[in-house]
């Protein structure tokens, strides 16, 4: 998720999810939350896609939402759902991370356009009150993961060269490890359960990009990948131990391989200048994004390779994505 990227994708999501046809009875829904750095904001719209047939359908599960039932779409109509902006007037935000039960919002600004700059790594909840800084500066801040289980979040400094962690009020931060020459981390994933943490780094070129591993301590570094361009997205399928990677550019791919970097593969490949990506453990999906030539799309993908869908419509340009869950009105 380089910063310098920042003409990254308009992302357009244009067809339902044909598997969904009604919310669950349960009190919280499943919500794409995204940091939009062109606009400065952060926010999250419901996910997936609710199929209807009238605006009843959806006016009395989701309100504020219509039905596209118009003559010149074709079926599967969907809700349009509105957006919810938890905070706007930020500047260019890019890496975003949700902790689900205790609905709090990770994300931090990277406004690099006057030279290396310090950013507050910030928290704000679901319900957009609580807004605070975690810690104060961090430099070039990016990608980030928060662990519930653990309180605690993990985070790169782009530009600084360094992947760290700090608990989710701010104490115990710790450098895991420190990179040289042309290395700058710029995304972080991680599988605690299994004592896992990935990193995409980058360098001056858009080749010759790099994915390592280490533990929870910062301990047994090693790089699995090294030959990889414009490597922005990461993400993980904890199921099956499987790390997911945006190999980017004009007929670019996704790519995988296991944990301890075998089974090496492409998952999907000649994708038009791909760029982010993230696991929904929900619908057992990989969505990722595309940016072709002006508008862009984001589109689900099964693990295996299959059923590439066009999915619900943004018309926004998100940094960064991760899913999470949020109370239903």
């Amino acid at each position: 998720m380089s910063h310098s990227h920042n003409t990254a994708v308009a992302v357009a999501l244009i067809a339902a999810c044909a598997s969904v046809s009604a919310l669950p009875a349960a009190t919280m829904r499943q919500a794409l939350f995204f940091a939009e750095q062109r606009a400065g904001r952060v926010g999250y719209i419901g996910w997936p896609p609710l199929l209807c047939s009238t605006n009843e359908t959806c006016t009395d599960s989701l309100p504020g939402s219509y039905c596209a039932d118009d003559p010149t779409k074709t079926p599967p109509y969907f809700c349009h759902e509105p957006e919810v902006i938890l905070k706007d007037g930020l500047a260019k935000p890019v890496g975003i991370s949700v902790d689900v039960a205790t609905q709090q919002v990770f994300f931090a600004e990277d406004d690099q356009s006057g030279g290396d700059t310090y950013w507050p790594l910030h928290a704000i909840n679901v319900d957009k009150s609580g807004f605070r800084s975690v810690l104060p500066k961090l430099l070039d801040p990016q990608g980030m993961d928060a662990i519930g289980s653990a309180k605690k979040v993990f985070y790169t400094e782009h530009h600084g060269q360094r992947v760290g962690v700090v608990d989710f009020d701010g104490s115990n931060q710790k450098v895991l490890h420190t990179f040289s020459g042309s290395d700058f981390p710029t995304d972080v994933k991680v599988d605690y359960g299994a004592g896992k943490i990935f990193v995409v780094v980058g360098n001056a070129l858009t080749t010759g990009q790099k994915l390592a591993t280490m533990d929870l301590d910062g301990g047994n570094f090693k790089v699995l990948k090294d030959d990889i361009v414009q490597a922005y997205g990461l993400t993980l399928n904890k199921d099956d131990k499987m790390v997911y990677y945006i190999n980017g550019g004009h007929g670019g791919f996704i790519g995988k391989f296991t944990y301890d970097g075998k089974d090496e593969g492409k998952l999907l490949d000649i994708l038009d200048y791909p760029y982010m990506l993230d696991y929904d453990p929900v619908q057992k999906l990989i969505v990722f994004s595309e940016a072709g030539n002006g508008d862009g799309s984001l589109k689900t993908v099964t693990p295996q390779g299959t059923n590439v869908t066009k999915s619900l419509s943004l018309g926004f340009a998100p940094m960064g994505v991760v899913f999470g869950k949020v109370p239903v009105a």
